[in-house]
């Protein structure tokens, strides 16, 4: 709701064109970021279900603990979230390296054929691959697209008054989510 009334006062100010442009852009770039937003989720799901495969078991050291680890989706999801901001990506490769014995229990039972220690090879191959797919690739799409939108906003702006491109641009934002919702309900066969 606050973003509205910003958009009120940006209304009334016509002499900021720098922020009109900003706001128009973000306002174009909405249906691309909402696609990168869903490929970002789709990588996080794969390397989470991975990352539960492979160190599920891990003694919780460094960077693993009991909020960040790989014992269960959600766990895993959030430490992979953690992991793509580039903030504590080292602390869990760390705890995902933990394969020297005196620092884990290597006694393999039913449910813990490594018993509580990590795989160094696995764990760098698999964060060295998150890395690069989610931090470098994904969210640098993200600034990829909202910066080709900026420019192409740069040259549309002038040509026609903000109400009526923000108008046009979120018409076909909701055209295109209210056919995926139709598609859906016709397919799937729910409310």
């Amino acid at each position: 709701m606050r973003i509205f009334r910003i958009g009120r006062i940006l209304r009334l100010v016509k002499s900021a064109k720098g922020i009109r442009t900003l706001l128009f852009s973000l306002a174009v770039s909405m249906p691309a970021l909402i696609n990168i937003g869903l490929l970002l989720f789709l990588v996080m799901f794969i390397f989470a279900i991975f990352g539960m495969s492979f160190f599920m078991h891990v003694k919780h050291t460094n960077g693993i603990d009991d909020l960040f680890n790989f014992e269960t989706f959600f766990q895993s999801m959030i430490s992979l979230f953690q992991i793509s901001t580039s903030a504590g990506w080292d602390g869990v490769l760390a705890g995902l390296m933990n394969d020297q014995p005196p620092e884990c229990n290597a006694t393999t039972t039913e449910d813990k054929p490594n018993g509580d220690c990590g795989n160094s090879g696995l764990a760098i191959i698999y964060l060295v691959a998150y890395l690069i797919m989610s931090f470098l690739v994904v969210v640098n799409m993200y600034i990829a697209v909202i910066l080709e939108n900026f420019s192409q906003a740069r040259f549309y702006l002038f040509a026609l008054p903000l109400s009526v491109l923000l108008v046009t641009q979120w018409a076909v934002f909701e055209l295109l989510l209210f056919s995926c919702v139709a598609f859906c309900r016709e397919r799937y066969k729910f409310c």
